[in-house]
Parts: C-alpha cells; structure tokens; sequence
C-alpha cells in the first residue's frame, strides 16, 4: 500500500517496523482526536491497552506512560481529555470494523480510506476522579 498520501504514516511505519491494521487504527484515531484537541501538554490519553494502535497515537500526540500522559482505564477505545479546556472525547471502533475477514492489507486499507465518520464512534468522556486531568 503507497503510504505518501497519509501524512506522518511513513514515520510511523519505519518506527513501528511493519503497516498494520493496527497501526492504521491508532494512526486513524490519533489523527480524528488532532482534529478536536490540541496537541500541548494539557492532552492525556485513555485506554485500556497498548500495542499497535497506541504506539500511532503515542507518537502523533506527544503523549506517553513515561511522561504520564497515557492512562490506563477500563473502556473501549481511546479517550482523548484536554485538561486546559476540560474537555474531552472516547473514540471507538465501529463494531463491525473490529473484526478482519482475514485480508490484513484489504482491512488495512480499509481502516485508511473511510471516512471518519464512518470508522468511528464518538462520546463525550470525562477523567476518571473528576475534570481536573491529574495524572496518575
């Protein structure tokens, strides 16, 4: 897949080491969450696991577990939580993307070209512990 018409998804495929629907994924939310937030030290991220999809979102947003702005919580997805302006947003897969009809390029490409709208759903969200955004 020609990775040029995706900004910064070429960095993130050389650090990352392979594309994958997963890094697709993370590449995909990190990139709809950037649209709402900015990217400053007020933004924390949720989730509930790692792996590919955080490793996008790590490296678009600026956010890491070393510098505590990446919390682990229960919930599906990824929570994107601006402490300057106290708002925030989960971002989930659509359910019926979650699953791979065993093509990884095809769900790959897929997890790229649809629109944002079409991918994902979007929530309001709030800390866990209040609206202040401390960090664990």
């Amino acid at each position: 897949m020609n990775t040029q018409n995706y900004p910064d998804l070429d960095l993130l495929v050389a650090s990352h080491g392979h594309l994958c629907p997963g890094l697709a994924m993370g590449y995909r939310a990190a990139r709809y969450a950037l649209k709402m937030v900015d990217r400053g030290p007020g933004l924390t991220v949720y989730t509930s696991s790692g792996g590919c999809p955080m490793h996008a979102i790590e490296m678009l947003t600026g956010c890491s577990r070393g510098s505590g702005t990446v919390i682990t919580t229960d919930g599906e997805g990824w929570a994107f939580y601006d402490s300057q302006s106290d708002e925030g947003f989960r971002i989930t897969l659509k359910k019926e993307l979650a699953g791979t009809d065993g093509d990884r390029d095809r769900h790959t490409e897929l997890l790229l070209t649809l629109p944002d709208n079409a991918l994902f759903n979007m929530e309001a969200f709030s800390p866990p512990g209040g609206s202040n955004g401390s960090r664990a």
